[in-house]
């Protein structure tokens, strides 16, 4: 059992490396959202994407999707182009809130990009150690140190979602803004 924990942690850093480059770590099997609401934010996250190419100035921003919610992170050099990236996100079709957690200042670094992913599989691999939590039913994102765990989940997973993501080597803060409790 312990090699195939092994094999699954390894697959997910490698899926998140090439797929997502910031630690996006997605489990769509056994998600509790429809089918429906899953193309949905997938197509959120990919729109939001293509439409910031139009988007002059630094910056480094990404978006996550959770049931139409648009939790936006990263950095720019300066609130205009914040505000202009949060204005592009809001017009897209289905999104119902826009979580801003960017900040101004330097783009994230290669090596705080590859902390980050470190940070979502210790999180992965911790949650999948961990009796009472699922991770087919949690997203994780990094940014910077920060976890935003996002899901469906009892009150009983949350707390221990929370506490045991808390007890992570290098997380700075675990942010629950998407985490829906039922």
């Amino acid at each position: 059992m312990k090699s195939l924990r092994g094999y699954l942690v390894f697959s997910i850093i490698i899926f998140s490396i090439f797929l997502q480059g910031c630690t996006t770590v997605i489990s769509a099997a056994g998600d509790k959202r429809d089918l429906s609401t899953q193309y949905d934010d997938e197509k959120i996250g990919f729109t939001c994407t293509s439409d910031f190419s139009d988007i002059k100035g630094e910056f480094r921003a990404s978006c996550n999707a959770y049931q139409g919610k648009v939790l936006v992170t990263g950095q720019a050099a300066n609130q205009a182009i914040i505000d202009q990236i949060l204005s592009t996100v809001k017009k897209i079709e289905n999104v119902k809130t826009v979580y801003n957690k960017m900040t101004v200042g330097p783009n994230n670094t290669t090596s705080g990009i590859a902390d980050d992913v470190e940070i979502s599989a210790k999180v992965v691999t911790a949650l999948l150690e961990t009796d009472g939590v699922s991770k087919l039913h949690t997203r994780i994102y990094t940014e910077s140190g920060v976890v935003y765990l996002m899901g469906i989940v009892t009150q009983s997973a949350a707390n221990i979602a929370i506490k045991v993501t808390k007890g992570v080597e290098g997380v700075k803060k675990v942010d629950t803004t998407l985490l829906t409790v039922k």
